[in-house]
């Protein structure tokens, strides 16, 4: 088993914050959020991981040094969307978590048993923002994405995949076949809304509950977790 972290976004929505730094590396109880995902992989004994990095790259060097994560520049990263990050390193997709850098763990949910694809979620109001809304069946499999802008709580993607071999080989192939220049350069383009209805009724829905986890995406997301800590989980 290994794990891909995508970290090569500006953070646009955050650009106050991330003109000097990538959102992932923004502490969270002095801890970057990206540093305490790979702290839980390694107690979990994944030692493969990959952080594809883009903007602020000589940034994620101590990463190297201290976890001995492999590093992969996206020298498109302000060109491209998420579907090119996953592109460079497809050869590493076998038995894999995929993570944005920019979710903030609480909890390691890298220590279960995993024997599906497995997408994980949370519930999060979108505020008018389009955000995916993620549908599941009885069996929690998964059923349907679709893209929303509702102001309620919906159940939403946390930033975490698990793809199991097989359907591994299945995202490598739909690479080779139908991603486009075009779909690799659309700034709406998201890695899951093109990959995961391949994968419907195949993936099993894991939720998570909002105390152990969110995703950074706007400033007031990243004030949230940092008050979630303080209240919660400081030691």
């Amino acid at each position: 088993m290994n794990a891909i972290i995508l970290a090569a976004g500006v953070g646009h929505r955050m650009i106050n914050l991330t003109k000097q730094t990538n959102k992932t590396l923004l502490p969270i109880g002095g801890v970057p959020m990206i540093e305490r995902t790979i702290q839980y992989l390694k107690q979990a004994g994944i030692e493969d991981i990959t952080v594809v990095t883009g903007h602020k790259k000589e940034l994620f060097m101590p990463l190297k040094e201290k976890y001995a994560v492999q590093l992969i520049y996206n020298k498109k990263y302000s060109v491209y969307n998420s579907l090119y990050s996953l592109k460079l390193v497809l050869d590493k997709l076998e038995d894999t978590f995929v993570i944005h850098g920019d979710v903030v763990l609480f909890k390691n949910f890298f220590m279960r048993q995993m024997n599906a694809s497995t997408l994980y979620t949370i519930f999060k109001n979108p505020k008018g923002v389009p955000m995916m809304k993620i549908h599941k069946d009885e069996q929690y499999r998964l059923k349907q994405v679709e893209m929303c802008s509702v102001n309620e709580r919906i159940t939403t993607f946390l930033g975490i995949c698990y793809f199991t071999k097989e359907d591994s080989e299945m995202i490598k192939k739909y690479y080779e076949t139908s991603i486009t220049e075009k779909k690799l350069r659309d700034y709406k383009g998201e890695l899951e809304t093109e990959l995961l209805p391949l994968l419907s009724d195949r993936m099993v829905v894991h939720h998570v509950d909002n105390r152990y986890a969110m995703e950074i995406n706007v400033m007031d997301d990243y004030y949230q977790a940092c008050i979630k800590y303080e209240n919660f989980w400081k030691p």
